[in-house]
């Protein structure tokens, strides 16, 4: 397995639901899985901020999830791995 980088938003718009994130995203990977991430903090080059209905937005590698939801960006990881 290769390592996968994944990359939450921190902007304004994303920021109220990244602690919440970062709590549910530990318990849906395996502990396997999880030594093959690479999990990252950023901006979304502003996406959110023109359009709040985008957050939270989430990067796995170069694939950008609007409105992600923990069951896509787990699919993308086990699909990227």
């Amino acid at each position: 397995m290769k390592k996968v980088a994944v990359m939450i938003c921190t902007s304004e718009n994303c920021n109220q639901t990244q602690a919440t994130w970062l709590k549910q995203f530990d318990q849906i990977l395996s502990p396997k899985l999880r030594t093959q991430v690479h999990l990252s903090c950023g901006n979304c080059e502003h996406r959110c901020t023109s359009d709040r209905s985008n957050a939270p937005l989430v990067r796995v590698n170069e694939q950008l999830f609007s409105r992600a939801t923990l069951a896509q960006v787990k699919k993308a990881i086990l699909d990227a791995a």
